[in-house]
């Protein structure tokens, strides 16, 4: 489908999908469903897209049907903000294609990237880089250094460690003028305490001087 015509393949999935009554073909059945979810997604139906990702989850896919299947539902909740289920569920699309594409495949490295484009959003870049970091070694040795999907995962890890760098020292920043806020305040409450001890000391001495009858107001000259 054209980018601007999603609608339309929407559409046309989803008839697909009501059609489709060949016996034995699941997979083909499921094909078709994964397809109706991207392009529902596409149209921002989310609530039709992951209702149509579920129903994938629910007829027992093959696993790397499955895959796609959680990961275009990361996709969705990603979109929506629910970035703690996007990245559960990234996780679960690695855990089930890297026993059966193997760790150097290339369409690792695509899932690797959502995932650490995920961590990076939440600001937890030492993993992101990490992650980062896989993807950038599969592709380099899938395609070479200058392939541009290599070259956008060096670009994409280089981009995190500068964003780790800069949280970092506006962390320090920040904890530096805490700790010179902190010192301010200690001097001034020591400043209060001693006044405080000082008012004490003559208002107890006053008293003192009173009631021994020892005190003797000094009278205004007028």
């Amino acid at each position: 489908a054209g980018l601007e015509r999603h609608d339309e393949a929407a559409a046309a999935y989803g008839e697909a999908a009501s059609l489709y009554k060949l016996p034995g073909d699941m997979a083909g059945l499921i094909a078709v469903l994964l397809g109706l979810g991207i392009s529902q997604h596409r149209c921002s139906r989310f609530k039709d897209a992951e209702k149509t990702f579920n129903k994938v989850l629910a007829e027992n896919p093959l696993p790397l049907q499955r895959a796609a299947a959680l990961s275009n539902l990361g996709h969705l909740y990603k979109s929506a903000g629910r970035t703690a289920q996007a990245e559960t569920l990234y996780r679960q699309t690695l855990d089930i294609e890297e026993p059966i594409l193997g760790a150097g495949d290339p369409r690792i490295a695509v899932t690797l990237t959502n995932l650490a484009c995920l961590l990076a959003e939440e600001l937890h870049f030492k993993e992101a880089e990490t992650v980062f970091e896989r993807a950038a070694k599969i592709r380099t040795n899938c395609f070479g250094s200058n392939h541009p999907w290599t070259q956008k995962s060096l670009t994409d890890l280089e981009q995190c460690k500068q964003a780790s760098h800069s949280l970092t020292a506006l962390h320090s920043a920040r904890v530096d003028r805490l700790r010179q806020e902190n010192r301010k305040l200690t001097k001034r409450l020591i400043v209060i305490g001693i006044v405080a001890a000082i008012a004490a000391v003559l208002f107890f001495w006053v008293l003192y001087l009173r009631l021994t009858g020892k005190f003797t107001p000094i009278k205004p000259p007028f």
